[in-house]
């Protein structure tokens, strides 16, 4: 069972930790989405939500939008049911917890991209990654590209060592311009010794706003290899 330990760590909000045996027990890697610039036809942020149903994620922590989200930008949402509103969900940062495999802990991390403060909002999360035992960091994002909506979407990666560039055999990428919060993220979880990875899909410019099956189904394949577990993918 969860530990509740409600409370707050800097800009993060815990609910609960998994026990302590757990945490030294597993494998854990930390993946994460952001909406927005990062997200091209939502295929990250989608790939996120699959893995969370998928695989029973438990809410363990959040970072508040308080200090990092423009509001007007990224706005909170209500749902009305015959004229009574719900309770207002706010854009924060969630983290949940699960265990896919005996042998793996994953903690995902989805949230919309700060408009404020990233250093601080990626100090946040690398700091709950040493919390959590977690040794390896997975960035996803989705880049709108002039490839064809007909065929697979193909994924690259990033990364600052070699030997994971290797060994995930994957084409690498060649971007050169501006970043986002992944990239700078990356960077942090770096600095702090944790294995990082970079995993981008290539999904069709012409269909931006159409959500893309195949950039979300070309990620989890990806995921499926370098984490070694099978990822249902018919529901």
């Amino acid at each position: 069972a969860f530990t509740d330990t409600v409370g707050a760590m800097g800009h993060l909000r815990w609910e609960m930790k998994p026990p302590s045996t757990v945490i030294a027990s597993t494998h854990t890697v930390m993946v994460a989405a952001f909406t927005g610039w990062n997200d091209g036809a939502e295929a990250a942020g989608d790939t996120i939500d699959h893995l969370w149903e998928q695989w029973g994620a438990q809410n363990i922590a959040e970072v508040a939008p308080d200090d990092f989200v423009d509001l007007t930008m990224s706005r909170p949402t209500v749902e009305l049911v015959d004229g009574v509103p719900s309770d207002i969900e706010w854009p924060s940062t969630r983290l949940g917890w699960c265990t896919p495999d005996p042998s793996l802990s994953v903690v995902l991390v989805k949230g919309p991209e700060p408009e404020f403060h990233w250093p601080a909002y990626c100090q946040s999360l690398v700091d709950a990654a040493d919390e959590l035992g977690a040794s390896t960091l997975i960035t996803l994002g989705a880049m709108l590209s002039d490839v064809p909506h007909t065929r697979p979407a193909p994924v690259f990666c990033a990364a600052r060592e070699e030997y994971i560039l290797n060994s995930v055999k994957l084409p690498r990428s060649n971007y050169e311009g501006p970043v986002g919060v992944p990239s700078v993220l990356a960077e942090f979880a770096h600095r702090r010794g944790l294995e990082s990875l970079g995993l981008w899909a290539a999904v069709p410019g012409y269909t931006a706003g159409v959500p893309s099956i195949k950039g979300v189904l070309s990620l989890v394949d990806a995921l499926e290899r370098i984490l070694g577990v099978d990822i249902d993918t018919t529901g």
